[in-house]
């Protein structure tokens, strides 16, 4: 109970009180119960949905839906994506080492570039954009994309504390990447695909969207696209910061849902031919 409160206290903006010496191990090892902090900010998007949907048209509640999930962390994972961003957009002098030195730096900069503002915009408009296309779906279709989406990118960030080193021998993201393995890993499979399961079992195929076919080559995906994303930051930035977990997260979150609309689209089509 202990982890899953470090998980719940480190992710979102909950007060979460926790008694006691909290260890680096610990907070590694809190890593596993990720998804299931993921799982309760997809029942608050279905929360919002249910309630706003009542009452607003599908636009206002599409961007209440993006403006809850970044309530929940506090924009915490939106503020890596753009120093990221930032950092991404220092220009080379010719020198790797020098190169990784002066990415880090405008990385830890507390100033927001206009990369960073550019990163931040785009990606809250996709966001609204893909939600907002999404309601347009079938039910099962719509709601089990909106409580995946936080689960699945929570499952990539402990992917990414596996398989990456740490850019930094004193930064925030050493204490995962030193102290989470694949039992943590396994933890946070299982409580991606239990609901699934439990879904597949209640429902099986449900309109376009198969969650024993669709869930697990997302999964599958999702971690090809973690293990390229450890391994690009690695040549950039020597490694994995706080930062580039929080990207990750973004970035899976925004992929989760086009992937959701062309699988859709996609299966649609091939229905009517």
């Amino acid at each position: 109970m202990k982890s899953f409160l470090l998980a719940l206290q480190f992710l979102t903006i909950l007060p979460v009180r926790i008694s006691g010496r909290v260890d680096e191990c610990a907070l590694g090892k809190s890593a596993a119960w990720y998804v299931a902090v993921g799982l309760l900010q997809g029942l608050l998007l279905l929360t919002v949905d249910y309630t706003m949907g009542n009452i607003f048209h599908p636009d206002i509640t599409a961007a209440l839906l993006v403006l809850a999930l970044i309530v929940s962390n506090g924009g915490f994972h939106l503020d890596g994506l753009a120093d990221t961003a930032d950092a991404l957009a220092v220009k080379s002098c010719g020198d790797p080492a020098r190169d990784r030195e002066r990415r880090l730096a405008a990385m830890k900069d507390p100033a927001t570039g206009p990369i960073g503002v550019t990163a931040l915009v785009m990606l809250l408009f996709l966001k609204y954009l893909c939600i907002r296309n999404g309601s347009n779906l079938l039910p099962f279709t719509y709601y089990s994309m909106l409580v995946a989406m936080p689960m699945l990118s929570k499952w990539c960030m402990v992917a990414a504390m596996v398989h990456g080193s740490s850019a930094r021998p004193d930064g925030l993201g050493r204490l995962f990447l030193d102290n989470v393995r694949l039992p943590q890993l396994a933890a946070a499979t299982v409580m991606f695909l239990a609901p699934i399961g439990l879904l597949a079992f209640k429902w099986g195929k449900f309109g376009d969207l198969d969650p024993l076919v669709f869930y697990p080559a997302v999964l599958g995906g999702g971690y090809i696209l973690t293990r390229l994303w450890v391994a690009f930051c690695t040549g950039r930035f020597g490694g994995m910061t706080g930062d580039t977990f929080g990207a990750l997260n973004e970035m899976v979150e925004l992929i989760f849902l086009m992937v959701v609309l062309a699988w859709s689209r996609l299966s649609i089509s091939f229905a009517t031919v």
